[in-house]
């Protein structure tokens, strides 16, 4: 938020991820979506930025359902999106109930293909639903921590692995990443930091690249949320483009 002066975020928004989705399912050819949403602020959120993606990339949002929180009238969700038969079901929402109307849609024979954010994380899809959670598509706001390619990744798999971890998660990279920001952040607020220089060091950090991960802040811009990637889960649990 840039209203507050101690605040900083440097992942995208869920708007940046569901506007990024919707743009991937129009580039792929899909025009008949279909969006369930956490009957909650941060789903209905979400929907509004559906409706605002699927107009600028001209797609059909052909149905829309609450899921309660408590995981009640999931069967009516289930049948007033399957009624549409959506080429895909945007899914805006976290923990159990995400995962809930997936199995519940595939238990009652319905086919699609869904897509989720990142706040889902991979461990849980695969123990909610084991084989059954492969071609599920995930949003994400940092790069993936398998990645070889990126430096930051190469980087957090180094120091993971020094520590004996060899089971990665989105979660961690992160948690990672926020650290790396604030190291950079103290090295640039000087060898005597107080809570000013480390505001005014995070609010230069104009045009910063952490080992191929962007941050652009400014004292006006406290928000630098750029990267977003569409990975779907394979057949081993582990994600792939």
């Amino acid at each position: 938020q840039a209203s507050s002066r101690y605040v900083f975020n440097i992942k995208a928004s869920y708007g940046a991820e569901l506007d990024a989705t919707v743009k991937q399912l129009a580039s792929v050819g899909i025009s008949r979506i279909a969006a369930v949403y956490l009957n909650n602020p941060f789903g209905t959120g979400g929907l509004a930025s559906v409706e605002k993606s699927v107009k600028a990339y001209n797609v059909n949002l052909v149905a829309q359902a609450p899921l309660e929180v408590d995981g009640s009238k999931m069967a009516a969700a289930v049948e007033t999106v399957a009624k549409q038969s959506p080429q895909a079901i945007v899914v805006i929402s976290a923990g159990k109930p995400s995962v809930d109307f997936v199995a519940a849609y595939m238990a009652a024979g319905h086919k699609t293909t869904f897509y989720m954010l990142s706040v889902i994380s991979n461990a849980q899809l695969v123990q909610a639903l084991g084989e059954r959670a492969r071609g599920v598509v995930v949003s994400q706001v940092v790069p993936s921590p398998w990645n070889m390619s990126m430096p930051i990744s190469r980087e957090f798999q180094a120091l993971a692995k020094a520590k004996g971890i060899t089971e990665f998660t989105f979660s961690q990279m992160e948690g990672y990443i926020s650290a790396r920001f604030l190291v950079e952040a103290l090295q640039r607020a000087g060898s005597k930091p107080t809570r000013a220089g480390l505001v005014q060091a995070m609010e230069s950090m104009r045009s910063v690249n952490l080992g191929g991960y962007p941050v652009e802040l400014s004292a006006s811009q406290h928000s630098s949320g750029k990267f977003v990637d569409l990975l779907m889960m394979g057949r081993d649990g582990k994600f792939t483009k």
